[in-house]
């Protein structure tokens, strides 16, 4: 029996004893007390990081107002009271031209031709006002084309009149 007992007695030495457990609540409190001090560590730094970016805003936010006040031919001197106006305003050349037009800074007419609107295909025309590429007509093929009954050359005719195709002082 004692064999048995030897055994029974290994085993339980070969068991880890047990720890007593440790108190949660003081656990956590001093996980808060530690990153109370890192966050008392960080804020200068914060500061200084939110600092850095609005000035960062406000200089690259005055640069393009300045610019775009440049671009429309408008005193640069009158972007600072635009600034005071629309402190978070729209920056466009729209706005702006609008702005100074309401301000009494432009004239609604100064911003009209300013920005060409594309009227799509517009062919090129020369010195006669003609069109390159049609054909252009003497007198003789003119009254050719007017007597020959045809609609469309009739029409052609008209046309070619109307365009500054037709030579009348040519035979």
């Amino acid at each position: 029996m004692a064999d048995a007992m030897d055994l029974f007695l290994d085993e339980d030495e070969d068991e880890t004893p047990v720890q007593p457990q440790k108190n949660p609540v003081a656990e956590q409190r001093k996980h808060i007390k530690e990153l109370e001090k890192t966050l008392k560590e960080w804020e200068p730094e914060l500061e200084e990081l939110r600092r850095f970016k609005t000035e960062q805003t406000t200089a690259q936010r005055e640069a393009v107002i300045t610019e775009t006040f440049t671009s429309l031919g408008l005193p640069t001197k009158a972007s600072k009271f635009y600034k005071l106006e629309n402190p978070d305003g729209e920056i466009s050349k729209e706005a702006v031209a609008k702005w100074a037009v309401e301000n009494e800074f432009a004239t609604p007419d100064q911003f009209s031709s300013a920005e060409p609107t594309d009227q799509g295909f517009s062919p090129t025309t020369h010195g006669e006002g003609f069109v390159p590429g049609l054909k252009r007509y003497s007198r003789k093929e003119f009254e050719k084309l007017l007597s020959t009954g045809n609609a469309a050359d009739q029409i052609e005719a008209n046309r070619a009149i109307e365009q500054g195709r037709v030579d009348l002082d040519k035979e």
